[in-house]
């Protein structure tokens, strides 16, 4: 049985989630900035027939009532699974923005870690993140990129927008 440290050892996190695998779990994440600093290690080798981790996927839900997948680029698209039964298998950590639904029928045997912000704070980290793209870096965005420019717009403009509430 391999023992599973989430963060650094000594780090809070570390500290506060240690956890023993039992055989294949997957381990299943939502990330979020708080997950930048989050690390799965193994304490031996990878197991048999075990890719490593797979991240940065989305679902539909991240984006509401957007339909024009077909205006993003084809690595964007690669990324975002609108049937959870096509989701990467047999991978040993996975960390996206999918609801629960999708984590569950995607990754059945999965164990999940959800990472939640206040409100406000979440609002305001969304805004700002988007705000640091650049036009050339949401050429690949489509029609999502509309929405993300109206990040560009004063704070209460963008909450105003309905398109991206």
């Amino acid at each position: 049985m391999k023992q599973r440290v989430l963060g650094s050892p000594g780090g809070a996190v570390g500290r506060l989630w240690r956890r023993q695998s039992h055989g294949s779990a997957e381990r299943v994440g939502v990330p979020n900035a708080v997950s930048q600093s989050l690390d799965i290690r193994d304490d031996d080798s990878p197991e048999p027939g075990r890719r490593g981790r797979a991240f940065g996927l989305f679902d539909g839900t991240l984006f509401g009532d957007f339909a024009a997948f077909g205006s993003f680029g084809e690595q964007l698209r690669l990324s975002i699974y609108l049937n959870a039964h096509e989701l990467p298998k047999r991978t040993k950590f996975v960390a996206a923005h999918m609801s629960f639904s999708t984590l569950r029928r995607g990754f059945p045997g999965g164990q999940l870690l959800t990472l939640l912000h206040e409100p406000l704070s979440r609002l305001l980290s969304l805004w700002l993140f988007w705000r640091s793209d650049a036009d050339e870096q949401l050429q690949d965005s489509g029609q999502w990129g509309d929405r993300v420019r109206n990040s560009r717009h004063p704070f209460v403009d963008f909450l105003r927008a309905t398109e991206t509430a």
